[in-house]
């Protein structure tokens, strides 16, 4: 377990406790998020969605569909902008990909080009 806090007070006394901490120097969340990435050796983030994406509802895995398959009412602006959509096996919720993929997906990349240097 890796104890991982911004509280050198804290930290100095997981040290000497002799376990295993992580001390944040930064304010900068990206950093920070690096650091523990690569503290946990962690070279890689897949880009959303993938086979682990799971539902945020129940957390059962999503089965890719094309949008014909689905019954549930999705915007019809939406629906003309996408081929795909997602459906957890377990409660049936519907997603799809939006802008906030987009925006996640260039997070990830960014992370992934700084765990590259």
């Amino acid at each position: 377990m890796l104890l991982v806090t911004r509280d050198r007070g804290l930290y100095l006394k997981i040290s000497k406790s002799r376990k295993d901490g992580l001390l944040l120097p930064d304010d900068d969340e990206v950093k920070n998020l690096v650091l523990i990435l690569e503290r946990c050796n962690i070279k890689h983030i897949n880009p959303v969605p993938n086979v682990n994406t799971r539902c945020t509802i129940c957390n059962g895995t999503l089965k890719k569909l094309d949008k014909t398959m689905t019954s549930y009412p999705i915007p019809e602006k939406v629906y003309e902008s996408i081929s795909t959509i997602y459906k957890c096996s377990k409660c049936s919720k519907v997603y799809w990909e939006g802008i906030h993929v987009e925006n996640i997906n260039k997070f990830i990349d960014k992370i992934n080009k700084l765990l590259m240097q």
